[in-house]
């Protein structure tokens, strides 16, 4: 007897693909209400640097723990490559679009988004069970 007809298969989406997706998602709303801070309240252009690390830490800290939940084991590998991925695409876009070359805050942000999003792999693999 053939089960085909009525089985449906869900096709799960790879745990380093949707963890960069929640991410970049996480980082849209972020920016979105930093900037809604910027313009309705006296918060200083000059703490942007610093909240941008906060966006961004806070933004692989997340994609981090959904790629650990997402995968059943190695949680800290699968986060620190989120990491990883999310800095190159943010060092490419800032290169490509707004000439933006390497510098000590690239590697900064490189070593934040790898070790943060690492914990957040650690944490997401662990809450899977």
């Amino acid at each position: 007897m053939s089960t085909s007809g009525n089985m449906s298969q869900v096709k799960v989406k790879p745990p380093i693909l949707t963890g960069l997706i929640y991410a970049f998602i996480f980082m849209a709303i972020c920016t979105i209400v930093l900037s809604l801070m910027l313009w309705l309240s006296d918060f200083g252009e000059r703490s942007l640097s610093t909240a941008a690390y906060v966006v961004h830490g806070f933004s692989v800290l997340t994609g981090g723990f959904i790629s650990g939940r997402h995968s059943l084991r190695k949680g800290w590998m699968n986060g620190g490559l989120v990491g990883i991925l999310y800095a190159l695409i943010v060092f490419f876009v800032g290169f490509l679009g707004f000439d933006a070359g390497a510098s000590l805050q690239t590697l900064i942000l490189f070593i934040l988004c790898a070790i943060v999003s690492a914990v957040g792999g650690i944490f997401g693999v662990n809450t899977r069970r």
